[in-house]
């Protein structure tokens, strides 16, 4: 005779108690079962296919009897930047020779007939009465003083008509009489920058055959130029002409 065998089943959270024999065993498996099945599906996550464990990083442990070795990258050293200073650029001197040969065309105005006096100086660029006079392609020209001490200061590129004008300039004030000025100066009406640049036209005309367009819109008359060209080295000279 089997002797009776307590078992306890676990059926929907309720605690069953009897005895079990063959048959009854057999019957109450399959409940068991289930519910172990239940339990199982209860406690899977819904979705299998995907990986519910997140990796972590990766071991930074240093295998036993290795040494932990770091490396240490020095900076290059880099040479100091230089900042280039600015130097500082010295102007030309006034003194520059000009781009036309300037001795060569008061030789030229003086072989027309103008004659400036043997008292009479010139330079180029250095400085005058005029104060400071532009250079670079503009062509520029300063006479001054008293008679028998007139000097002439040109700077850039002066051409034939400017200097035959400073020269009659310098004539003009070495040689001519104040009433050959004033009778000038009245067919000028102020048309001219001065009395004595108004006479310096006359000769230019005389003796070049041109305006000399370097004192203002003034042009004087063929007829009065021929009368100052007589009567520029006269003193006696009346102002009638």
């Amino acid at each position: 005779m089997v002797g009776a065998v307590l078992v306890s089943v676990v059926v929907g959270g309720t605690l069953a108690l009897g005895g079990l024999s063959g048959g009854a065993h057999a019957q109450a498996a399959a409940p068991v079962e289930a519910t172990a099945r239940a339990a199982s599906a209860a406690t899977t996550p819904a979705a299998q296919g995907r990986p519910t464990t997140v990796a972590g990083p990766p071991s930074t442990t240093v295998p036993v009897g290795a040494v932990a070795t770091t490396t240490t990258v020095a900076p290059v050293p880099t040479e100091p930047t230089t900042v280039p200073v600015p130097t500082a650029t010295t102007a030309a001197p006034t003194s520059v020779p000009p781009a036309v040969d300037l001795a060569a065309l008061v030789t030229r105005v003086e072989a027309s007939g103008i004659a400036p006096g043997p008292s009479w100086t010139w330079s180029y660029g250095g400085p005058s009465a005029c104060g400071v006079i532009p250079g670079a392609n503009l062509g520029t020209g300063c006479t001054s003083g008293a008679a028998g001490s007139v000097t002439t200061v040109f700077a850039g590129s002066p051409g034939l008509l400017l200097v035959a004008h400073e020269l009659a300039n310098a004539e003009t004030e070495n040689y001519a009489v104040p009433s050959l000025v004033s009778l000038v100066s009245r067919s000028a009406g102020g048309a001219s920058w001065s009395p004595i640049d108004a006479v310096a036209s006359c000769l230019v005309v005389h003796f070049l055959g041109v305006q000399d367009d370097a004192a203002g819109p003034w042009a004087c008359p063929t007829a009065l130029a021929d009368v100052v060209a007589t009567a520029i080295h006269d003193p006696g000279f009346t102002g009638q002409g």
